[in-house]
């Protein structure tokens, strides 16, 4: 299982030093998320700054030649698909092709589309504006030209890597499961429906309530959809993720005590959170379990992670 985290928000004279030491314990690669804003309450004004996705990565390719590069995941609700995988591409000419997940995702966060002057449409649209820019760029990466309606019309794909980056799409709705299983090459397992939906003046916080209690079991039911999927489109299986948002090692004795604070503070009862799959709490011994029944489930070949404890993290995914 490969194991990716997030890319640094490192001064830039110090990212490759940065990326040289992801490297160094065991890391396989970094992935850049596409928010205009990280945002943890209603002011905007105290907003963190996003970074580019595609500059950074860009960079990022030119001082490391090993680390995965990956996006997690271009907002295909923003720009025409057709300039998202002209920069995919440009990234897969400057780093060899085989290291670049091109991650693409319908849009999640209403403030941002409120920031841009906007209602966020309705997901029925954005899943379509989603499934046309996966049509786009598996046609521009399988054949070279495209027309997709309403898309592209003999669009020839520019420039040319000398292999195609991976289609990689995350979700946890019925809709993104089956997009995923025809177009995509990797899938990032989110949270079902049935477990709630983004929503409030802190989208952030409603995201991590529903992925909270979000369960293994919940993520193998979503697997089988993105399998059958696949095999009803004559599709390989996707390669399957999924995003650790909380790490916390402690001691054994101490794992039910830390899943409730962790619950508490988002005003929920405490839960078994080693079922959780976007979490790992507990000692060495707990986690790499932990991590290895989540590959059996879900069969995982990569797990993506949130910047901490990653030397601890490392050695648990290396030495299974």
């Amino acid at each position: 299982m490969e194991l990716m985290t997030l890319m640094p928000r490192s001064p830039w004279r110090d990212l490759r030093r940065d990326l040289d030491r992801f490297e160094d314990i065991g890391i396989h690669g970094v992935v850049v998320a596409d928010h205009l804003f990280d945002v943890h309450g209603p002011d905007r004004r105290t907003a963190r700054p996003g970074y580019d996705p595609l500059t950074t990565l860009a960079v990022a390719a030119t001082l490391n030649e090993r680390l995965e590069l990956g996006t997690m995941m271009l907002n295909a609700a923003w720009t025409h698909p057709a300039h998202l995988i002209r920069s995919l591409n440009q990234v897969a000419v400057i780093a060899d092709p085989r290291r670049v997940l091109a991650g693409l995702g319908a849009g999640w966060n209403p403030a941002e589309f409120a920031a841009l002057g906007a209602p966020m449409p309705p997901f029925t649209e954005r899943l379509a504006r989603l499934e046309r820019a996966c049509l786009l760029a598996r046609k521009l990466w399988d054949t070279g030209i495209a027309t997709v309606p309403t898309v592209a019309d003999d669009l020839p794909v520019a420039p040319r890597p000398a292999t195609s980056p991976r289609l990689f799409i995350g979700g946890g709705s019925a809709g993104v499961l089956a997009l995923a299983g025809r177009h995509a090459d990797a899938v990032d397992l989110g949270p079902p429906t049935h477990r709630g939906r983004i929503q409030g003046p802190v989208p952030t916080r409603s995201d991590a309530v529903r992925r909270i209690q979000t369960t293994i079991d919940d993520l193998a039911e979503s697997m089988a959809a993105v399998e059958a999927a696949a095999a009803l489109a004559g599709r390989p299986r996707p390669q399957a993720s999924v995003f650790v948002t909380w790490v916390q090692f402690c001691r054994s004795t101490e794992t039910a005590d830390v899943s409730a604070k962790l619950c508490g503070d988002l005003g929920l009862p405490g839960r078994d959170l080693t079922r959780c799959p976007y979490a790992l709490v507990g000692d060495e011994a707990q986690v790499r379990d932990q991590l290895a029944e989540r590959c059996e489930r879900l069969g995982l070949d990569r797990l993506i992670v949130v910047r901490a404890e990653l030397d601890r993290i490392a050695a648990a995914v290396n030495a299974l």
